[in-house]
């Protein structure tokens, strides 16, 4: 079902309450310090050779999916307890290095989160990552007041959808709306009844994820969010082309 603010006496409604956020590709790019920390643990395993190169670029193709998944494409030779003890090796590095360095926020995070906030809504984050990723994220780049409420696939081992409902429900939002970059994202939103707007800057597309036709709002920059959210309903214009080419992350954490 779709969740719907009803109106009280005539007086005009938001049609959104609140803003649930995937992390990866949507609000930052982390893939720099993932990539060095498949270079440790591949370092501490000589013995071991991934089925795709752990770089950058493969870090981008598959970041978003779970661990679970992730351990049967990078090391689909070993038994999976062995191969998924090397994710968890790898994301304990993550949740040791990132809230020290940061990742790459998108352009306009902060400035949007914050006018997202003063405009009235209520902002949350849900991701397929391990758990601490989105303390991780939260506290190198100080945004813990931003936020009401969190959660991850690492912590409950539910998929998106059921994460996703997980916040709604224990949070009483009448009227949420998904916000993310990829496939995955759009089936998170779909399975837990909700609109799904697509950031067109993310990883999907650019790294081969699959193009995503079925949204109900996109954005080709995150700034560009205040205003769609705050549109007219309108039919979905999947080929329609982007308005201006895609925005880089900034050059640094904040």
């Amino acid at each position: 079902m779709i969740w719907k603010i009803l109106p009280k006496g005539g007086a005009p409604v938001k049609r959104f309450d609140s803003v649930i956020f995937d992390l990866d590709g949507t609000l930052w790019d982390a893939t720099g310090v993932t990539a060095e920390t498949w270079v440790e643990v591949m370092r501490r395993h000589p013995e071991i050779t991934p089925a795709v190169p752990l770089d950058r670029d493969s870090v981008c193709r598959y970041m978003g999916l779970t661990n679970e998944e992730l351990a049967g494409i990078f090391f689909p030779a070993l038994p999976f307890e062995e191969a998924f003890a090397l994710m968890e090796e790898s994301c304990a590095l993550e949740n040791e290095w990132l809230p020290v360095q940061g990742g790459v926020l998108w352009p306009g995070v902060p400035e949007t989160l914050a006018r997202l906030r003063r405009d009235g809504y209520r902002l949350f984050v849900v991701s397929n990552a391990q758990d601490g990723y989105v303390e991780a994220f939260l506290t190198a780049h100080r945004l813990w007041d931003v936020f009401e409420d969190r959660e991850s696939s690492g912590r409950t081992g539910h998929g998106k959808a059921e994460n996703i409902l997980d916040v709604i429900r224990r949070r009483d939002l009448r009227s949420p709306v998904y916000v993310g970059d990829t496939v995955s994202d759009r089936d998170g939103a779909r399975g837990a009844g909700i609109p799904f707007v697509y950031c067109r800057y993310g990883f999907g597309e650019s790294f081969g994820r699959g193009r995503v036709d079925d949204w109900d709002m996109a954005v080709d920059r995150f700034s560009d969010l205040p205003e769609v959210l705050e549109a007219p309903e309108a039919p979905n214009d999947a080929d329609t082309p982007a308005s201006g080419p895609s925005p880089e992350p900034d050059g640094g954490a904040i």
